[in-house]
């Protein structure tokens, strides 16, 4: 082999070696993008923190959480979020309904999800928050979390310090409640029974009392409904009622949820005697919730209450849309169905979920021409805000496949012979 041969091919060996360390090095680089999950078993995960001197942060979630999804595509694989989580802690996934993650939800109590959990190398639990966050939000928390004068378990040592100041008391309830724990509610009550009763009434009082509770059998609470007139000259009319009628309606769901027909009835007549704004609208809203599982009567009570209130509420009408698209055959109320998740759509500006709702029920009412477009749009603005469009997606192939079947036939209703409703 000649000297110009060997140099051509010491040439071209040097640019694919050149070329795969390049390649090799751009792939390592584009997977260290984001968050490193370690995996491994908690009793690994524990001994790598305490290796690295590097408390924990462990994203228990489900396959099926929603919001958990969101995260794990748009928050978790952004570069400023893997630098500083990356380098701050030891970083775990758990889905709580599979193998130790199940131990790890009672351990923890996590019955609710994202739960965000931040653990020294011990296991013990240093912080944690409840829900989805953006990437900012996220590496906020995570700084608080690695606080030791800031997050909860700062806060906690702080306050069994000092139980009657309220600098102290405010942020640690706070967290209490960002976290979801079930203890918030015996906290508050436990700060307002060092209070003087006269001065629940007062600013720092009045404040936990809107912000933290929910139980309308709190002390607090029943002070506020038996001086109502005297709350009201205080703040406002508006707020105090708000306060009392989103407490009682919390309580009504939970009585409609556990068939508790005497803790409702004794809500409700609350809500009536005290005369509260939208009362009505409160009370009749429950009546869905105290069908149960009598879908029926579920659908019918809900075809009666926006009969008599209606909604200009987006996430209300949307939710209403979806459950009788997915439990109605009537088609009186899909109809109805479909005009309110229009009215949502254009009173949300064009929400993806909404989008998706509407595309649903125009094509269970054989409007697929419409449909089609629907669904297309709620994919467009799904993928533009980052969701999760891939119910959709299969929707609108479900749609494309009957239009292909049939593209030469033209829909044209028929009119129901005269004596029958021309219901399904």
């Amino acid at each position: 082999m000649n000297s110009k041969k060997l140099a051509f091919l010491f040439s071209a060996c040097f640019v694919l070696v050149t070329m795969f360390f390049s390649v090799s090095a751009f792939a390592q680089d584009k997977a260290e993008v984001g968050i490193q999950f370690f995996h491994g078993t908690f009793a690994e995960l524990k001994a790598k923190a305490a290796s690295s001197s590097k408390p924990i942060f462990m994203d228990a979630y489900t396959s099926w959480c929603g919001p958990c999804k969101w995260m794990a595509k748009n928050v978790f694989t952004q570069e400023e979020v893997g630098k500083f989580y990356n380098e701050s802690f030891i970083c775990a996934k758990v889905d709580m309904e599979k193998g130790e993650g199940v131990e790890l939800a009672k351990m923890f109590d996590v019955n609710a999800y994202p739960t965000l959990l931040y653990l020294d190398a011990s296991g013990k639990v240093i912080h944690r928050a409840l829900g989805a966050r953006d990437a900012k939000d996220f590496i906020e928390l995570g700084k608080i979390a690695a606080d030791s004068e800031k997050n909860l378990q700062g806060l906690e040592r702080k306050y069994k310090a000092a139980p009657g100041n309220f600098s102290v008391a405010f942020p640690y309830l706070f967290m209490l409640n960002d976290a979801g724990l079930p203890q918030l509610e015996s906290e508050v009550d436990a700060w307002f029974s060092i209070q003087p009763k006269d001065s629940w009434i007062e600013k720092n009082n009045w404040k936990l009392l809107y912000d933290f509770i929910q139980n309308p059998e709190s002390p607090a609470f029943q002070n506020m409904v038996s001086n109502m007139a005297a709350f009201s000259s205080r703040y406002s009319e508006d707020s105090v009622s708000g306060k009392a009628r989103s407490v009682y309606f919390s309580s009504l769901q939970n009585a409609a949820y556990s068939d508790n027909s005497a803790l409702w009835k004794k809500d409700s007549s609350a809500i009536v005697n005290l005369n509260l704004k939208d009362g009505k609208r409160t009370i009749a809203a429950s009546t869905i919730l105290k069908a149960g599982d009598d879908i029926k009567l579920a659908l019918s009570r809900t075809m009666d209450f926006m009969k008599d209130f209606g909604s200009e509420n987006p996430s209300e009408l949307n939710e209403f849309a979806w459950k009788m698209f997915e439990a109605s055959e009537d088609s009186k109320q899909l109809l109805a169905a479909e005009s309110w998740a229009k009215k949502g759509l254009d009173l949300s500006g064009g929400d993806f979920m909404v989008h998706d709702t509407y595309a649903n029920l125009l094509f269970k009412n054989k409007k697929n021409a419409l449909a089609r477009e629907e669904a297309k749009k709620a994919i467009a603005t799904g993928l533009k805000n980052g969701q999760d469009v891939s119910a959709t997606e299969i929707l609108l192939k479900d749609i494309e496949m009957i239009s292909v079947q049939k593209p030469a036939q033209k829909q044209v209703p028929k009119t129901p012979a005269k004596g029958k409703s021309g219901k399904k």
